[in-house]
């Protein structure tokens, strides 16, 4: 492998002996203004202060305004209209009658309303659907005194006024009448009513015969209700598709949308396992996913998978979710070589955005499985937290704005994290992840838990592997060039090497790329205390070993050589190779 140096130099070139330090100018500092200008840069801010408070306070004034402006009566869908009883009904536009004793056959002078006549009964209906509401009506034969009798059908329909009570308006009307004939004392009138909106509706007979011979009172039923039904005929659930257990936090909303809109079937709500509701029914409820100890292995499932169905009349739905937002990581060396892993939760955004604003401390946590029977359980006795390997960056830490990228995790090819993870994929007891998030507001604790999740880290197909940083810079002064000071880079320059042969037994070497002559490239390499490579030395061993060399950095300089000395050139580039290679014993071949 290679590694790109660039040298730059600063400076002029310096006026003295060889030998001889130059003291550096005095930087000039940048002006800190005069302290009389205090007073006045102190009243500026607390001007804008006092701008921007009493800009507030408009706006929350303005705010509370639109708030009361959009605050009021609420509608009620029929769906949601509670089984009422008319003594709820606060408003008739037109007052129903008293209602007066049905018919008895066995009272020589009473007259009335006799069954099947709705009668402190309760029917059902669909919308434009015709009701058959005949109406039966009965005299004695000692009050044959009238010609004719007259029956009028009234319907009221109750709807919703603010303050949550209801209101009966009058939608139908009708009279029929019928000659009455001497020796008839039972009366049929045929009524039929259509509703075409759902809800709730009341429905009343009334009749100015007499009831006896001395009493001219108005005949009437009691109030009869009439409830008017629109079957659903589609039903689907809004709802996340990624929730997280949690404390603290407040339910996730699930609603259902139905069509027609006004459809009056009550909707059921039916929860999978791990699953729990606040209520069964309603258009609106509030859902939780629980904990459990499932270990999900899927890298592109985030989280365990559940479930929740509902129904309204004879239609129903189910949404599909998952519970705890983290798929499983599966990968190998090779993979982390060519570019390190990072992996993260789903849905966090969109779960913070229920929550009050706040500070997050997040930690990513491993935790070891073992074998039951042909299952791998997690063992939440020996978990540690990933922040005590190394090879990981952003393991835990803190963050205001909470989303998924905020409290991702990087997983690199170097450090004892990657050789853990591996062990236990090639030992078959993989580790497993999980993210913990808690944030305390006015003294209320809450968190967030993912799911378990496991972590698979292949072994590399090719045993032998090196990884050194592909760049690295170098910066000179003028005096340096001059006085031959050996130099370190800007950056460390880091080394691993990887050697999975039993038994591992490497050497590593570094050398300087050909140039065309020294005046091209006029440094050496110097390598620790005791090995220089340049164009006289072009190769050295800098390292055996017996065990894997993790991130390690090099003790790497450069050294300008005479030729340096007198050149005018600000930039030099040149190229160093690491070379390994791999002793095998003869008798392992």
């Amino acid at each position: 492998m290679k590694t790109h140096l660039t040298i730059s130099v600063t400076g002029d070139s310096p006026q003295v002996a060889k030998g001889v330090i130059q003291t550096p100018n005095h930087p000039n500092l940048p002006a800190t203004g005069n302290s009389r200008s205090l007073p006045l840069a102190l009243a500026g801010v607390l001007m804008v202060s006092l701008i921007i408070l009493k800009a507030s306070k408009r706006h929350a004034w303005w705010v509370l305004c639109l708030c009361f402006a959009l605050s009021g009566p609420k509608p009620v869908n029929a769906a949601e209209l509670i089984d009422i009883n008319h003594t709820q009904v606060s408003t008739w536009d037109v007052i129903p009658a008293m209602p007066t004793p049905q018919f008895n056959p066995f009272w020589p002078t009473n007259n009335g309303f006799m069954g099947p006549t709705p009668d402190n009964s309760f029917l059902t209906t669909n919308v434009n659907q015709p009701v058959d509401l005949t109406a039966k009506y009965g005299r004695p034969p000692v009050t044959d005194t009238f010609k004719s009798l007259g029956v009028t059908l009234t319907i009221w329909q109750v709807s919703v006024f603010a303050g949550g009570r209801y209101q009966a308006k009058r939608v139908f009307t009708d009279t029929k009448s019928t000659d009455v004939q001497a020796f008839v004392y039972r009366f049929s009138f045929d009524f039929k009513y259509t509703p075409t909106t759902p809800g709730t509706y009341f429905l009343q007979y009334t009749t100015n015969t007499p009831i006896s011979l001395g009493d001219p009172t108005l005949v009437a039923t009691s109030i009869s209700r009439l409830m008017v039904k629109q079957p659903t005929t589609t039903l689907s659930i809004q709802a996340p598709p990624v929730v997280f257990p949690s404390t603290g936090s407040p339910a996730n909303q699930a609603t259902a949308q139905i069509t027609p809109i006004d459809a009056t079937d009550q909707i059921k709500w039916v929860p999978g396992p791990n699953v729990n509701v606040e209520h069964t029914t309603g258009a609106s409820i509030g859902f939780r996913g629980q904990t459990t100890q499932s270990i999900n292995w899927d890298p592109n499932r985030p989280g365990l998978p559940a479930k929740l169905n509902a129904t309204a009349g004879k239609v129903s739905a189910q949404h599909d979710f998952h519970i705890g937002g983290l798929a499983a990581v599966n990968t190998s060396l090779d993979a982390l070589d060519r570019a390190p892993l990072r992996h993260t939760t789903q849905g966090l955004q969109a779960t913070a955005a229920q929550l009050p604003a706040g500070r997050w401390q997040y930690d990513w946590l491993l935790i070891p499985t073992k074998k039951v029977g042909n299952v791998l359980q997690v063992d939440t006795s020996k978990q540690v937290a990933m922040k005590n390997f190394s090879g990981v960056n952003n393991a835990s830490g803190f963050v205001d704005d909470l989303t998924d990228n905020a409290v991702a995790f990087e997983l690199l090819p170097t450090g004892n994290l990657v050789d853990t993870l591996m062990q236990a994929t090639s030992a078959g007891t993989a580790y497993v992840l999980q993210l913990q998030l808690t944030m305390v507001d006015r003294q209320q604790l809450y968190t967030l838990t993912s799911n378990f999740a496991g972590i698979t880290v292949a072994k590399p197909q090719q045993p032998l592997a090196l990884h050194v940083d592909q760049k690295a810079d170098w910066t000179f002064t003028r005096l340096q060039l001059f006085d031959e000071t050996p130099v370190a880079p800007n950056s460390p320059i880091t080394v691993t090497l990887r050697d999975d042969h039993k038994p591992a037994d490497w050497t590593l070497s570094v050398s300087l790329a050909s140039t065309p002559s020294k005046k091209d490239f006029p440094f050496a390499l110097l390598i620790g205390n005791a090995q220089q490579v340049d164009y006289d030395h072009p190769a050295a061993v800098i390292r055996t070993g017996k065990a894997n060399l993790n991130a390690e950095p090099i003790d790497l300089r450069l050294k300008p050589t005479q030729e340096a000395t007198t050149s005018l050139a600000k930039h030099w580039h040149a190229d160093i190779v690491w070379t390994v290679a791999q002793k095998i014993d003869a008798n392992g071949l």
